[in-house]
């Protein structure tokens, strides 16, 4: 199985992923459209929506991801739209 390693865009955050993910689509909800723009709006960020908003995502099994540098960083993050 293929080993694909994914970072942020400043590099402190690597994520390694096994295999194809299960499902990737552009959601454009409007608690995916308003974390997008979260996203985006971040010093360095990368555009992780479509030309109408979406934001791509990829699902991967819970097995099949872990984080291999900077766990430390992440957090959790829950929008409130509406």
């Amino acid at each position: 199985m293929t080993e694909t390693l994914i970072h942020c865009a400043c590099g402190k955050v690597e994520v390694a992923l096994s295999g194809d993910p299960i499902l990737t689509a552009a959601c454009h909800c409007d608690d995916c459209q308003a974390g997008g723009a979260k996203i985006e709006a971040l010093p360095g960020a990368w555009t992780v929506r479509d030309g109408s908003g979406g934001t791509y995502y990829a699902l991967y099994r819970k097995d099949r991801h872990r984080v291999t540098r900077g766990g430390d960083l992440l957090r959790h993050d829950k929008l409130r739209v509406g």
